[in-house]
Protein backbone atom coordinates (compact mmCIF):
# COMPACT_ATOMS: atom_id res chain seq x y z
CA UNK A 1 0.00 0.00 0.00
CA UNK A 2 1.39 3.14 -0.84
CA UNK A 3 2.15 6.13 1.54
CA UNK A 4 -0.81 8.26 0.46
CA UNK A 5 -3.17 5.48 0.62
CA UNK A 6 -1.85 4.75 4.51
CA UNK A 7 -2.51 8.34 5.32
CA UNK A 8 -6.18 8.30 4.11
CA UNK A 9 -7.35 5.18 5.91
CA UNK A 10 -6.15 6.62 9.07
CA UNK A 11 -7.31 6.80 11.63
CA UNK A 12 -9.28 3.50 11.08
CA UNK A 13 -10.28 2.91 14.55
CA UNK A 14 -10.50 5.43 18.01
CA UNK A 15 -7.45 7.73 19.14
CA UNK A 16 -6.37 8.61 22.58
CA UNK A 17 -5.36 12.22 23.58
CA UNK A 18 -3.78 12.07 26.48
CA UNK A 19 -3.89 15.38 28.50
CA UNK A 20 -1.41 15.43 31.32
CA UNK A 21 -3.15 17.38 33.22
CA UNK A 22 -6.58 17.32 35.26
CA UNK A 23 -10.09 18.57 33.60
CA UNK A 24 -11.46 21.88 33.10
CA UNK A 25 -8.41 23.22 32.75
CA UNK A 26 -7.16 25.16 29.65
CA UNK A 27 -4.93 21.98 28.34
CA UNK A 28 -7.78 19.74 29.05
CA UNK A 29 -10.45 22.51 27.51
CA UNK A 30 -8.10 22.75 24.10
CA UNK A 31 -7.79 19.05 23.93
CA UNK A 32 -11.59 18.62 23.82
CA UNK A 33 -12.56 21.31 21.44
CA UNK A 34 -9.89 19.63 18.74
CA UNK A 35 -10.95 15.92 19.60
CA UNK A 36 -14.34 17.15 18.94
CA UNK A 37 -13.41 18.58 15.32
CA UNK A 38 -11.10 16.25 14.48
CA UNK A 39 -13.86 13.31 14.84
CA UNK A 40 -15.90 15.15 12.97
CA UNK A 41 -13.57 15.60 10.60
CA UNK A 42 -12.54 12.31 10.60
CA UNK A 43 -15.21 10.25 11.10
CA UNK A 44 -13.25 8.66 14.00
CA UNK A 45 -13.89 9.03 17.93
CA UNK A 46 -10.86 11.02 19.24
CA UNK A 47 -11.39 10.09 23.36
CA UNK A 48 -9.38 12.25 26.18
CA UNK A 49 -7.48 10.77 28.83
CA UNK A 50 -6.47 13.02 31.61
CA UNK A 51 -3.63 11.66 33.17
CA UNK A 52 -2.89 14.04 35.38
CA UNK A 53 0.44 14.34 38.35
CA UNK A 54 4.20 14.84 38.15
CA UNK A 55 3.86 18.20 36.38
CA UNK A 56 2.51 16.26 33.10
CA UNK A 57 5.64 13.72 33.23
CA UNK A 58 3.14 10.88 34.30
CA UNK A 59 0.59 11.61 31.03
CA UNK A 60 3.83 12.31 29.02
CA UNK A 61 5.33 9.00 30.23
CA UNK A 62 2.00 7.04 29.07
CA UNK A 63 2.62 8.34 25.70
CA UNK A 64 6.34 7.58 25.84
CA UNK A 65 5.01 3.95 26.42
CA UNK A 66 2.29 3.40 23.98
CA UNK A 67 2.74 2.00 20.71
CA UNK A 68 4.50 4.92 17.73
CA UNK A 69 1.17 3.83 15.45
CA UNK A 70 -0.08 7.26 15.86
CA UNK A 71 -3.49 6.38 17.67
CA UNK A 72 -1.85 7.85 21.07
CA UNK A 73 -1.65 11.78 21.11
CA UNK A 74 -0.40 14.08 23.92
CA UNK A 75 -1.30 17.33 23.97
CA UNK A 76 1.95 19.04 24.68
CA UNK A 77 2.16 22.31 27.08
CA UNK A 78 4.70 24.23 28.20
CA UNK A 79 5.55 22.21 31.14
CA UNK A 80 7.03 19.77 28.65
CA UNK A 81 9.78 22.27 27.77
CA UNK A 82 11.16 23.50 31.27
CA UNK A 83 10.67 19.69 33.10
CA UNK A 84 13.45 18.58 30.48
CA UNK A 85 15.65 21.39 33.28
CA UNK A 86 13.72 20.88 35.98
CA UNK A 87 13.79 17.28 36.63
CA UNK A 88 17.46 15.19 37.44
CA UNK A 89 15.90 11.96 36.11
CA UNK A 90 13.03 11.62 34.25
CA UNK A 91 11.99 8.29 32.26
CA UNK A 92 12.04 9.44 29.09
CA UNK A 93 13.63 11.97 26.33
CA UNK A 94 10.83 14.51 25.51
CA UNK A 95 13.34 15.65 22.48
CA UNK A 96 13.29 11.94 21.24
CA UNK A 97 10.51 10.31 22.45
CA UNK A 98 7.87 12.69 21.22
CA UNK A 99 7.56 13.71 17.41
CA UNK A 100 5.98 16.93 17.32
CA UNK A 101 2.94 16.72 14.71
CA UNK A 102 0.86 20.44 14.63
CA UNK A 103 0.83 23.51 16.63
CA UNK A 104 -2.63 23.78 18.27
CA UNK A 105 -2.97 26.95 20.54
CA UNK A 106 -0.98 30.27 21.53
CA UNK A 107 -1.70 32.23 24.45
CA UNK A 108 -0.40 35.39 25.91
CA UNK A 109 0.72 35.59 30.05
CA UNK A 110 -0.85 38.72 31.11
CA UNK A 111 -0.02 40.45 34.54
CA UNK A 112 -2.56 41.50 36.70
CA UNK A 113 -2.48 43.26 40.17
CA UNK A 114 -4.68 43.48 43.21
CA UNK A 115 -6.75 47.21 42.75
CA UNK A 116 -5.21 47.93 46.15
CA UNK A 117 -1.44 48.35 44.32
CA UNK A 118 -0.61 51.93 43.53
CA UNK A 119 0.24 50.93 39.71
CA UNK A 120 -1.78 51.26 36.70
CA UNK A 121 1.31 50.45 34.00
CA UNK A 122 4.52 48.02 34.33
CA UNK A 123 6.58 51.07 35.27
CA UNK A 124 4.19 52.24 37.79
CA UNK A 125 4.22 48.51 38.93
CA UNK A 126 8.48 48.08 39.17
CA UNK A 127 8.58 51.70 40.51
CA UNK A 128 6.37 50.07 43.23
CA UNK A 129 8.12 47.24 44.24
CA UNK A 130 11.54 48.83 43.79
CA UNK A 131 10.08 50.98 47.02
CA UNK A 132 8.92 48.14 48.59
CA UNK A 133 10.92 45.72 48.76
CA UNK A 134 9.96 41.66 49.93
CA UNK A 135 6.51 43.12 49.61
CA UNK A 136 5.27 41.99 46.63
CA UNK A 137 4.21 38.55 46.53
CA UNK A 138 3.35 37.11 43.00
CA UNK A 139 0.92 33.80 42.58
CA UNK A 140 1.70 31.34 39.91
CA UNK A 141 0.20 27.69 38.72
CA UNK A 142 3.28 25.74 39.49
CA UNK A 143 6.91 25.81 39.73
CA UNK A 144 8.35 25.23 35.95
CA UNK A 145 4.94 26.26 34.71
CA UNK A 146 5.08 29.25 32.31
CA UNK A 147 3.80 31.86 34.46
CA UNK A 148 6.43 31.00 37.31
CA UNK A 149 9.63 31.07 34.46
CA UNK A 150 7.78 34.45 32.77
CA UNK A 151 7.87 36.25 36.87
CA UNK A 152 11.57 34.59 37.53
CA UNK A 153 12.59 36.32 34.29
CA UNK A 154 10.56 39.21 34.87
CA UNK A 155 13.07 39.25 38.08
CA UNK A 156 15.83 38.88 36.75
CA UNK A 157 15.30 42.19 34.73
CA UNK A 158 15.02 43.56 37.97
CA UNK A 159 19.21 43.31 38.11
CA UNK A 160 19.20 43.84 33.76
CA UNK A 161 19.95 41.11 32.74
CA UNK A 162 19.10 39.87 29.81
CA UNK A 163 18.35 35.91 28.90
CA UNK A 164 19.68 35.06 25.96
CA UNK A 165 20.20 30.85 25.87
CA UNK A 166 21.15 27.65 26.48
CA UNK A 167 24.16 25.98 26.24
CA UNK A 168 23.87 21.99 26.77
CA UNK A 169 21.84 22.43 30.29
CA UNK A 170 22.44 26.04 31.10
CA UNK A 171 20.66 28.93 30.87
CA UNK A 172 22.91 31.35 29.69
CA UNK A 173 21.91 35.66 30.60
CA UNK A 174 23.94 38.38 30.14
CA UNK A 175 24.45 42.05 32.10
CA UNK A 176 26.19 45.21 30.70
CA UNK A 177 24.21 44.83 27.48
CA UNK A 178 22.67 45.97 24.94
CA UNK A 179 23.74 49.43 27.30
CA UNK A 180 26.64 49.53 28.71
CA UNK A 181 26.91 50.23 32.67
CA UNK A 182 29.25 50.23 35.47
CA UNK A 183 27.35 47.95 37.87
CA UNK A 184 26.79 43.92 35.94
CA UNK A 185 29.26 42.58 37.57
CA UNK A 186 27.35 43.72 40.97
CA UNK A 187 23.90 42.79 39.56
CA UNK A 188 25.43 39.50 37.80
CA UNK A 189 26.05 38.70 41.60
CA UNK A 190 22.44 39.64 43.37
CA UNK A 191 20.56 37.84 40.93
CA UNK A 192 22.70 34.70 41.54
CA UNK A 193 22.30 34.74 44.99
CA UNK A 194 18.46 35.52 44.31
CA UNK A 195 18.55 32.54 42.49
CA UNK A 196 20.09 30.30 45.33
CA UNK A 197 17.52 31.63 47.84
CA UNK A 198 14.76 30.89 45.33
CA UNK A 199 15.87 27.29 44.29
CA UNK A 200 17.02 26.30 48.36
CA UNK A 201 13.34 27.60 49.11
CA UNK A 202 11.82 25.33 46.49
CA UNK A 203 13.85 22.26 47.66
CA UNK A 204 12.63 22.50 51.37
CA UNK A 205 8.88 22.09 50.37
CA UNK A 206 10.01 19.28 47.80
CA UNK A 207 11.66 17.23 50.60
CA UNK A 208 8.17 17.84 52.68
CA UNK A 209 6.64 16.03 49.37
CA UNK A 210 9.55 13.79 48.76
CA UNK A 211 10.48 15.38 45.34
CA UNK A 212 13.65 14.97 43.97
CA UNK A 213 16.12 17.87 44.90
CA UNK A 214 17.07 20.34 42.66
CA UNK A 215 21.00 20.93 42.28
CA UNK A 216 21.50 24.59 40.91
CA UNK A 217 25.05 25.28 39.74
CA UNK A 218 25.60 29.14 38.73
CA UNK A 219 29.30 30.76 36.99
CA UNK A 220 30.09 34.03 36.42
CA UNK A 221 32.94 36.08 34.57
CA UNK A 222 32.83 39.35 33.73
CA UNK A 223 35.03 40.64 30.45
CA UNK A 224 34.58 42.01 26.80
CA UNK A 225 32.18 40.38 24.22
CA UNK A 226 30.63 41.32 21.29
CA UNK A 227 26.45 42.08 21.49
CA UNK A 228 24.19 41.35 18.43
CA UNK A 229 20.63 42.72 18.35
CA UNK A 230 18.37 42.23 15.69
CA UNK A 231 15.48 44.39 15.83
CA UNK A 232 14.58 47.63 17.72
CA UNK A 233 12.56 45.85 21.04
CA UNK A 234 15.39 42.70 20.39
CA UNK A 235 13.71 40.31 18.32
CA UNK A 236 17.01 38.17 18.16
CA UNK A 237 19.73 38.12 20.63
CA UNK A 238 22.94 37.02 21.28
CA UNK A 239 26.96 37.16 22.54
CA UNK A 240 30.06 36.01 21.50
CA UNK A 241 33.77 36.39 22.43
CA UNK A 242 36.07 34.74 24.72
CA UNK A 243 34.18 36.12 27.70
CA UNK A 244 30.95 33.78 26.94
CA UNK A 245 33.77 30.76 26.60
CA UNK A 246 35.27 31.90 30.22
CA UNK A 247 31.76 32.59 31.70
CA UNK A 248 30.62 28.40 30.33
CA UNK A 249 33.96 27.19 32.17
CA UNK A 250 32.66 29.24 35.46
CA UNK A 251 29.77 27.09 35.23
CA UNK A 252 30.86 23.55 34.32
CA UNK A 253 33.68 24.19 36.63
CA UNK A 254 31.52 25.19 39.52
CA UNK A 255 29.93 22.53 42.05
CA UNK A 256 25.78 21.94 42.71
CA UNK A 257 24.73 24.59 45.17
CA UNK A 258 27.49 26.62 45.12
CA UNK A 259 28.15 30.05 43.11
CA UNK A 260 31.59 29.65 40.88
CA UNK A 261 33.07 33.06 39.72
CA UNK A 262 36.15 34.35 38.05
CA UNK A 263 39.06 36.20 39.18
CA UNK A 264 37.51 38.96 37.28
CA UNK A 265 34.07 39.00 39.07
CA UNK A 266 36.04 38.91 42.51
CA UNK A 267 38.25 41.90 41.70
CA UNK A 268 35.26 43.64 40.94
CA UNK A 269 32.53 42.82 43.70
CA UNK A 270 35.31 41.73 47.20
CA UNK A 271 34.18 45.32 48.39
CA UNK A 272 30.74 44.26 48.35
CA UNK A 273 30.83 40.33 48.46
CA UNK A 274 32.02 37.63 51.22
CA UNK A 275 33.80 35.36 48.79
CA UNK A 276 35.67 32.04 49.32
CA UNK A 277 38.57 31.34 47.33
CA UNK A 278 38.87 27.77 45.59
CA UNK A 279 42.60 28.23 44.08
CA UNK A 280 43.41 27.83 40.18
CA UNK A 281 41.00 24.87 38.93
CA UNK A 282 40.79 23.63 35.70
CA UNK A 283 38.48 24.02 33.03
CA UNK A 284 38.00 22.44 29.71
CA UNK A 285 40.40 23.95 26.92
CA UNK A 286 40.78 27.26 29.28
CA UNK A 287 43.61 25.75 31.12
CA UNK A 288 43.96 26.39 34.96
CA UNK A 289 42.07 29.53 36.21
CA UNK A 290 41.50 31.32 39.49
CA UNK A 291 38.00 30.57 41.06
CA UNK A 292 36.20 31.82 43.86
CA UNK A 293 32.55 31.00 45.66
CA UNK A 294 30.02 33.82 46.30
CA UNK A 295 29.17 32.89 49.74
CA UNK A 296 26.55 36.10 50.32
CA UNK A 297 26.69 40.15 50.35
CA UNK A 298 28.82 41.32 53.50
CA UNK A 299 27.02 41.61 56.90
CA UNK A 300 27.15 45.47 57.16
CA UNK A 301 25.90 45.67 54.09
CA UNK A 302 23.38 43.73 54.09
CA UNK A 303 19.35 44.05 55.10
CA UNK A 304 18.95 39.67 55.82
CA UNK A 305 20.92 37.64 58.04
CA UNK A 306 21.82 35.27 55.12
CA UNK A 307 23.27 38.12 53.09
CA UNK A 308 21.11 37.89 50.35
CA UNK A 309 19.22 41.48 50.61
CA UNK A 310 21.29 44.52 50.17
CA UNK A 311 20.39 47.39 52.36
CA UNK A 312 20.89 51.16 51.74
CA UNK A 313 24.42 50.96 52.60
CA UNK A 314 25.43 48.46 50.18
CA UNK A 315 24.05 50.69 47.49
CA UNK A 316 25.94 53.47 48.77
CA UNK A 317 28.81 51.47 48.28
CA UNK A 318 28.11 49.95 44.94
CA UNK A 319 27.82 53.56 43.60
CA UNK A 320 31.77 54.58 44.00
CA UNK A 321 32.38 54.22 39.94
CA UNK A 322 33.58 50.54 38.89
CA UNK A 323 35.74 50.24 35.81
CA UNK A 324 34.11 50.42 32.45
CA UNK A 325 33.10 46.81 31.57
CA UNK A 326 31.51 45.82 28.32
CA UNK A 327 29.24 42.72 29.84
CA UNK A 328 28.98 40.17 32.62
CA UNK A 329 27.88 36.96 31.43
Amino acid sequence: MSRIARAQAYPSRPVRIIVPFAPAGSTDIVARLIGQWLSERLGQQFVIDNRPGGGSNIGTEAVVRAPADGYTLLMVGSANATNAALYDKLNFNFIRDIAPVAGISRGPLVMVANPSIPAKSLPEFIAYAKANPRKVNMASAGNGSAPHVAGELFKMKRHRLEMLKTIGDAYMCAGGVPETNRSHPIDACLAALEMQQLIDGMNRERKKLRLPHWDLRVGLHTGPVIAGVVGRRKFIYDVWGDAVNVAARMESAGVAGRINVSEAIYHRAKDLFDFEPRGSVEAKNKGWLEMFFLRRIKASLARDGEGHVPNQAFFAAAGTPFPLLSAAV
